[in-house]
């Protein structure tokens, strides 16, 4: 067995500096009733892993009429000393904002920056995130749409050349089916959609499965 390793990304979503110190990020939303006046509350939930606790994405509005944020909090959920860094060091926090809506409708938000952790496609270029909320009235339950949830960890540490599958957690509570895909270059989810060798991504069950990849210096 090769002594090498492959740093496996999250698939899924400004930084505060232009520097190799993000892992990646994911978005849930959660409805909280209406206004006396008619406005739709909504939590939006970002969490996101970079090499220090100090750094945090910033949300634009892309698409559709995102609200306004009445409140943001934010907090650490874990750190280590373990990553593939300069500094040995990772950080996942979490910020809850509460938007005030003016109508249910879908939006889009997006996040954009520079740049990636070092990886071992040797691709360290800007990443972008996109999340689309939709709190449309469904036609089953007569409720709001409710947000899918994956849970990812930051970062894995892959052996080469050493079959593994990781099964990515998933789970919507209106019980719609969820899968999972790689980023659109042609739509701007990323900037760079180059994957390592080795890699297969089962869209129907959210599963990752790695089989082999050549050697690499690089790594």
């Amino acid at each position: 067995m090769a002594s090498t390793s492959v740093l496996l990304l999250q698939l899924l979503l400004v930084s505060q500096a232009s520097a190799s110190h993000f892992f990646g990020g994911t978005t849930t939303y959660y409805y909280k009733g209406k206004n006396p006046d008619g406005t739709f509350k909504v939590d939006l939930r970002y969490r996101d892993t970079f090499d220090g606790c100090y750094y945090s994405l910033y949300w634009s509005c892309s698409q559709g009429n995102c609200g306004n944020v009445q409140r943001r909090v934010r907090g650490e959920i874990e750190s280590s000393t373990n990553a593939p860094l300069f500094n040995r060091q990772w950080c996942e926090t979490e910020t809850v904002s509460r938007t005030i809506l003016q109508s249910n409708k879908p939006f889009q938000l997006t996040a954009a920056s520079c740049c990636w952790i070092p990886k071992r496609t040797g691709n360290n270029d800007q990443w972008n995130l996109l999340t689309a909320v939709d709190l449309g009235i469904r036609s089953d339950t007569k409720e709001p749409n409710r947000s899918p949830a994956v849970a990812i960890l930051p970062f894995l540490r892959v052996p080469q050349n050493c079959p593994r599958t990781y099964k990515l957690m998933s789970f919507d509570p209106d019980g719609d089916k969820v899968r999972c895909r790689y980023g659109n270059i042609n739509t701007g989810e990323c900037s760079l959609c180059d994957q390592p060798s080795g890699f297969h991504l089962d869209q129907d069950t959210c599963t990752l499965h790695y089989h082999s990849s050549r050697a690499d210096s690089r790594v």
